[in-house]
């Protein structure tokens, strides 16, 4: 990845938006989908798995690697 291709990329984003702006009502579910991801990595893996009981910090790399596979 290069500068010029990177703000290529960025350029071509904008222009996007500018031109349809149905694209701009898309801007909050990339947020929320962000913070989501994030609160689960953190929040369930780290602090609900990992003081289970039941399944502890052992299975906190398997479920971050089944959360990851289901994404794609």
């Amino acid at each position: 990845m290069s500068y010029k291709s990177v703000s290529h990329n960025v350029g071509a984003a904008g222009r996007l938006i500018y031109a349809d702006r149905r694209v701009v009502l898309l801007i909050p579910f990339q947020i929320a989908y962000g913070l989501a991801s994030s609160m689960v990595a953190y929040y369930v893996m780290g602090t609900v798995i990992a003081q289970s009981k039941s399944l502890g910090k052992q299975y906190v790399g398997l479920l971050a690697a089944v959360v990851v596979s289901t994404r794609i």
